[in-house]
């Protein structure tokens, strides 16, 4: 499905870096509380818009957050990092500080020894090896789906004016076409996704939304040739209505797909170029990926899985291709995704936020197996995700900018104007939180919060917020919600209605029990006529459930709750 958002692509040439990005960032206020100034000052570093503004909202963060530590020497980490693209040898002075006065923060004081460590005393230009990029691509119609071909001249992309499967040449900006949907009208809206670039760069893999209401694997020629070439089908499998290709082996012989049955069940498969054979690799019950690679020399596939259903914490994987040998590559308390393997083949980058923000890491890889500890590459990227490289250690990312927020104001009664400025509902993940409805009897607020740029099941948290005592619960499941039409309340105030999605972009609806987290899905009666526009109203018994049937007029459901 596509997500919506002001999104770029980004080429990073390895051990280079430079933010980009789109949108004006307001000044904060000094009404604002540490971890919000702390949020600004991250956008406006990390966009490159205005780094002495970023250094001065820092600076209050430090002198404001004295009773959160990590917060405090986080922020003073960061103006290093300012003063370093300043070329101003203050960020030594900055990373002095977090050492001395910061020790018990481990991980933010070795990336400050780290960077004391590669800068020469004295020396007040940028440091000469960090990252220089460059925005290949800005604007809404930004697609987080492709790869780029190995020469890096183009990229894959879904065309979503048509559904089809695209390449974009990164040069001149011109899109070609290289899937001609049917024009005829379907009930199922055909489309394409996730589209693979062969390691030759002469084929495309790719899925496909067909009219039966399941998914195709497919491959199509990318040739200079400016017609459409025909696809040829090379898996297809009622009993697997979903599945995604993620990497071609470095013959361009296999395909490593995730296939999701009709049980919910996931399996990581290989399928045969040649004549669509497929050879299940292991089965990972309801765990989904969100990266699968293969090792440049084809004997070893990295992946990323979650650690359970009710956390975003998600763990590193290296798995031969033999399915015979598997191990941990990365195992920590933190959101660990999105691995991606360097051209050749010693190292693995991989994304977390376990120094806070989310950055880019690197780790040694000999023979399947971890060398050593990760080390810290890139702090604060921000809401990215990883594309891949091209032949020339050209790293491609996409960024999303911008931020969504929970507010309340409080309203005249006699005008309905709003009376007092909005504040932000609360101050955790700021930039990060969304939608949200209040509880039968005013007390309570429920809303969603996004944990990191990952999208998908486990991602986002159902949190309900006492406005009393200001104190929040937070539930996580493996499901991915609808943010709009956003959440209602039952009238005893118990359980919410979410609208929900599965990974085919079909609607659903669940009910959460408020005090446990727990989810069951509602009848299938009703989900068969849900029209994720309008989130269904809830009787005042909370027995019947109505809803807007799409272009059939108004369904009511009873159920038992």
């Amino acid at each position: 499905m596509k997500r919506y958002c002001v999104q770029h692509i980004v080429a990073a040439v390895l051990l280079v870096l430079l933010a980009l990005a789109v949108g004006a960032i307001a000044t904060a206020s000094a009404q604002q509380g540490p971890r919000a100034l702390f949020e600004r000052a991250r956008i406006l570093e990390e966009t490159n818009q205005n780094l002495t503004e970023a250094i001065k909202l820092y600076g209050d963060v430090v002198s404001q957050a004295k009773g959160d530590r990590a917060l405090a020497a986080n922020a003073l980490l960061r103006i290093g990092a300012c003063y370093e693209k300043l070329g101003n040898a203050e960020a030594r002075k900055a990373y002095d500080r977090v050492v001395r006065e910061f020790a018990e923060q481990t991980e933010i004081a070795t990336q400050a020894r780290t960077r004391l460590a590669t800068m020469a005393p004295g020396v007040s230009t940028p440091n000469p090896t960090a990252m220089a990029v460059r925005q290949i691509w800005a604007g809404p119609d930004v697609d987080n789906t492709g790869t780029p071909t190995p020469d890096g001249r183009f990229l894959t992309f879904i065309d979503w004016s048509t559904g089809d499967v695209a390449v974009r040449n990164l040069a001149t900006g011109e899109k070609r076409r290289l899937t001609l949907k049917d024009p005829r009208p379907s009930p199922q809206y055909e489309h394409g996704g996730s589209p693979v670039v062969s390691p030759d760069g002469s084929q495309v893999a790719y899925s496909w939304s067909n009219k039966d209401d399941f998914y195709d694997l497919r491959v199509v020629p990318f040739t200079g040739a400016a017609e459409v070439s025909p696809p040829r089908v090379l898996y297809r499998n009622e009993d697997v209505p979903y599945l995604q290709p993620f990497a071609w082996s470095p013959d361009s012989k296999q395909i490593v797909t995730l296939l999701k049955r009709k049980d919910t069940t996931i399996q990581m498969a290989l399928v045969s170029v040649g004549d669509g054979s497929t050879r299940i690799l292991k089965s990972l019950e309801w765990r989904y990926p969100r990266k699968v690679g293969f090792s440049p020399d084809g004997r070893y596939i990295a992946y990323d899985a979650p650690v359970r259903q009710d956390s975003p914490d998600r763990d590193l994987f290296i798995l031969s291709v033999d399915g015979r040998q598997e191990v941990p590559l990365v195992q920590h308390p933190a959101i660990d995704y999105a691995p991606v393997w360097t051209p050749d083949g010693t190292r693995i980058l991989f994304l977390s936020d376990r120094s806070g923000a989310h950055g880019l890491w690197i780790i040694q890889v000999a023979e399947g197996k971890p060398q050593g500890s990760p080390d810290l590459l890139k702090a604060d990227m921000g809401a990215i995700w990883p594309i891949g490289f091209s032949r020339d250690a050209s790293y491609y990312y996409g960024m999303a900018t911008g931020t969504r927020d929970v507010y309340t104001a409080e309203l005249d009664p006699q005008t309905a104007e709003v009376s007092t400025p909005p504040t932000h509902l609360t101050e955790r993940f700021v930039g990060s939180n969304l939608a949200g409805a209040w509880s039968p009897d005013g007390q309570r607020f429920a809303y969603f919060s996004q944990r990191g740029p990952l999208q998908g099941p486990g991602s986002t948290a159902v949190v309900i917020r006492s406005l009393d005592t200001g104190t929040e619960q937070e539930f996580f499941s493996n499901l991915e919600f609808r943010r709009s039409p956003a959440v209602r309340w039952f009238p005893d105030g118990r359980s919410l209605l979410l609208a929900t999605m599965d990974n085919r972009g079909r609607d659903g609806l669940h009910r959460m029990d408020a005090q446990t987290g727990l989810v069951t899905p509602i009848g299938e009666a009703l989900i068969a006529h849900f029209h994720w526009g309008s989130l269904p109203c809830i009787s005042p018994d909370g027995r019947t459930v109505t809803t807007v049937r799409s272009l059939s007029g108004v369904i009511a459901v009873r159920y038992r709750p």
